[in-house]
């Protein structure tokens, strides 16, 4: 870290922990670049009305002091469309650039000073527009996996994304653990899994002595990330395209248990096929079946790339 390199950052947090999870990979990185003094201003969810009142008030009121505490800041950093509003009326006092991950909406995309959009989304071709492969996250590979542990994370119901099986879903994880029998299994649900899905893979966890069955709910903050620092491979269901990511920024091995989509040209859909085509990760069927492995990839680091392109453009 050079001494002469300081910024003052001001961190938007909406509280969903994937928004937040691609901002704090931002400033992790920038915080192994430079000296970074950070400032966080938590921000509400807000109901489509309400969002519709502020937009009205961003572009017909007078500007307001909101934030004093970020006058004097370099740069606001942000995920999430409760952020977006926020930071730009802080911009509009100050003049400060802003700096967001995902798309924002059409009608304020030019206002944004920088945007990490995933190539899932399709972003347009834009100056302030820097595709990402998958949203960036605080993870990174620890060079400490064990050959011999697993990690079954298993996503769940999303109507308006994929139908969800729960038989096709633990039948997989079964297949995977009759596969390699002498390796530990690290198994997980997460807030989406369905209750007949949990029991399910309670019940398969309690016929085999080597795999441990973890409820997310009683899981620590941090958990999960641990688990990607020691195990050598991943497998995710597809809905859960954030925990993919992850453990590819960890270095793992990943593979893919399929869902099924309702439409197969959505943007998890996409996402998952363009991992394949690049040989990132492995769907399940080829590995039982045709013994099919990974290709060499060095991990992931988009929040790495992320914080370079900041440091090139605001520093």
């Amino acid at each position: 870290m050079s001494d002469n390199k300081y910024l003052k950052l001001g961190a938007f947090f909406d509280g969903r922990p994937g928004h937040e999870k691609q901002t704090v990979g931002i400033v992790t990185s920038l915080q192994q670049k430079i000296s970074i003094e950070l400032v966080t201003i938590n921000v509400s969810r807000k109901i489509a009305p309400l969002q519709v009142l502020d937009v009205v008030r961003y572009y017909a009121a007078p500007s307001r002091e909101k934030y004093p505490d970020l006058a004097d800041c370099n740069l606001l950093i942000g995920t999430g469309t409760h952020t977006h509003l926020p930071m730009l009326d802080v911009k509009k006092v100050h003049g400060l650039p802003v700096v967001t991950c995902m798309s924002p909406a059409s009608y304020l995309q030019n206002r944004f000073d920088l945007i990490f959009s995933p190539q899932h989304d399709r972003p347009e071709k834009a100056a302030n527009i820097v595709e990402t492969v998958g949203p960036p996250n605080p993870n990174s590979d620890t060079g400490r996996h064990e050959d011999d542990r697993v990690l079954l994370l298993c996503g769940g119901s999303d109507p308006k994304s994929h139908s969800w099986n729960s038989d096709e879903i633990v039948a997989c994880f079964e297949k995977l653990v009759q596969h390699g029998p002498s390796r530990k299994y690290i198994l997980s649900s997460s807030p989406r899994t369905p209750v007949e899905t949990v029991l399910q893979l309670i019940s398969l966890a309690d016929q085999y002595d080597n795999i441990d069955f973890h409820d997310f709910a009683n899981t620590p903050r941090g958990w999960v990330e641990k688990q990607y620092g020691r195990c050598a491979q991943v497998w995710v269901t597809a809905d859960s395209i954030s925990m993919v990511y992850e453990a590819l920024s960890s270095g793992c091995r990943v593979g893919i248990v399929p869902v099924r989509w309702r439409r197969h040209d959505s943007k998890f859909s996409r996402s998952v096929q363009y991992l394949m085509k690049t040989g990132r990760v492995v769907n399940v069927e080829d590995y039982l079946h045709s013994n099919h492995t990974w290709r060499s990839h060095e991990a992931l680091n988009e929040a790495g790339r992320c914080a370079d392109e900041i440091l090139k453009r605001f520093l």
